[in-house]
């Protein structure tokens, strides 16, 4: 799991090679767990500096909280689309259909090919 995340990070721009199906499950589950403990460390951080700061209001630390959660995440689109192309790739598809996580109904198409045994070499 730990190799899959950080490929998942270092082939951030690799959309040449291929992610066979155990690669690309065992990114997205680390990648999930990377994400909670993250956002539940970040969360906890902002609380208590405004604590300290004695701000009174709540407001503030949802708007930071939402705005932390909002970076982390688009800071996952670029290597996740990596993946998927690597993904589409391995199972002999056309990397161009890539293109197509640009329409949000799409998402189905990526679960089906996320599942798909890698192509015959």
């Amino acid at each position: 799991m730990i190799t899959a995340t950080k490929d998942f990070w270092i082939k951030t721009f690799d959309y040449k090679s291929e992610a066979t199906r155990a690669d690309y499950w065992w990114a997205m589950l680390g990648n999930a767990i990377l994400f909670v403990l993250v956002t539940i460390v970040g969360s906890l951080l902002i609380g208590a500096i405004l604590a300290l700061i004695d701000s009174g209001t709540n407001d503030m630390i949802d708007i930071i909280v939402t705005v932390f959660v909002v970076f982390l995440l688009l800071a996952v689109i670029v290597p996740s689309v990596s993946l998927n192309v690597r993904r589409l790739r391995d199972v002999g598809l056309s990397p161009w259909l890539g293109l197509l996580m640009i329409i949000p109904v799409t998402g189905i198409f990526f679960l089906i090919v996320s599942f798909l045994p890698s192509k015959q070499k």
